[in-house]
């Protein structure tokens, strides 16, 4: 047994302060019972315990127990120690355990559909609210009329109530949040996840569309050049003897020319497109320099072959 020691009086001098060897501070409530103990009235001392368990029956205490109130608010209601209301309690809180356990196969019926399992119902509103089934509490109590409701209570603090059919194994609603999950009322949604978005896919207009790319092409693909008309086939021309007295050299320079430039007709180019007027403005190096007299005439291929008339006069 612990050793306590005053050390003084409350403020409003209903009771004692006292402290034990390892510094815990306990109250001590000052009433007739003490009074009578400090002054040595025994017989006194006596009298009053038995008129304060009279107050409170066994089978009272028991009632209430079994109504839902707690073992503390009993002996604190009633004014006596917790120890006589706990000698009581015992049974009754077994009784109230066992029909709490009984209500969790009855069943509630739903306007929309089958019954379903009281269990069910209140597992899957911890669910939606985040919470883990194993934490919600059942209890029950005893009404006035002497039938049970069961009470339920989530870790959030939310509580329902339903009473209790045993006869029929069938469990109805009480209080509000007991008829929103029985679906007499719309139980509200859950709050949908800031991370979901819908996706949509752009789809470009006729107007956003690049007349230079046009649809189903990209930047790198090089569109077709313009086929250059082929010439027209040339009459045959009769060899002449006037083609050797042309001197060696200007057909040598012909033949060249002719070839580049239909070279640089058919061939497409991979290098970008320059600017007209930069180009111009440079003469390429297959581009003959300007000379002061009239060039002369540039034979055809067939006349290089096949020999060219001389010019009359």
């Amino acid at each position: 047994m612990a050793e306590l020691r005053l050390i003084g009086v409350s403020a409003d001098g209903r009771s004692l302060s006292l402290i034990d060897t390892h510094g815990n501070e306990h109250r001590l409530t000052i009433d007739d019972r003490l009074r009578a103990a400090v002054n040595g009235q025994l017989s006194r001392l006596g009298q009053l315990t038995m008129a304060l368990e009279s107050r409170i029956s066994p089978r009272e205490i028991q009632e209430r127990i079994r109504a839902g109130e707690s073992a503390e608010e009993v002996a604190g209601s009633a004014g006596v120690p917790l120890e006589r209301v706990l000698r009581f309690v015992g049974p009754v809180l077994q009784e109230r355990e066992h029909v709490a356990e009984r209500a969790r196969r009855a069943r509630i019926a739903v306007p929309s559909g089958p019954s379903v399992l009281l269990a069910d119902v209140v597992e899957r509103h911890a669910i939606r609210q985040g919470m883990s089934p194993e934490d919600v509490v059942w209890d029950s109590a005893r009404r006035p009329d002497h039938t049970w409701e069961v009470r339920i209570r989530w870790p959030d603090g939310a509580t329902a109530a339903w009473e209790l059919d045993f006869a029929h194994q069938h469990a109805s609603p009480i209080d509000g949040l007991a008829k929103r999950l029985s679906g007499g009322e719309e139980e509200p949604p859950a709050e949908q996840s800031a991370t979901v978005h819908r996706l949509m896919r752009v789809v470009p207009t006729p107007d956003d569309v690049d007349p230079l790319h046009p649809r189903g092409t990209t930047e790198s693909t090089v569109l077709p050049q313009a086929a250059v008309p082929a010439a027209p086939p040339q009459a045959t021309v009769p060899a002449s003897s006037s083609t050797g007295a042309r001197p060696a050299a200007e057909m040598a320079s012909a033949q060249p020319v002719t070839a580049s430039a239909a070279s640089a007709k058919s061939a497409p180019s991979d290098e970008p497109m320059r600017d007209p007027t930069a180009a111009d403005a440079q003469p390429t190096a297959t581009q003959p320099a300007k000379r002061g007299r009239t060039r002369a005439r540039v034979p055809k291929w067939d006349d290089i072959i096949f020999g060219m008339k001389p010019k009359t006069e």
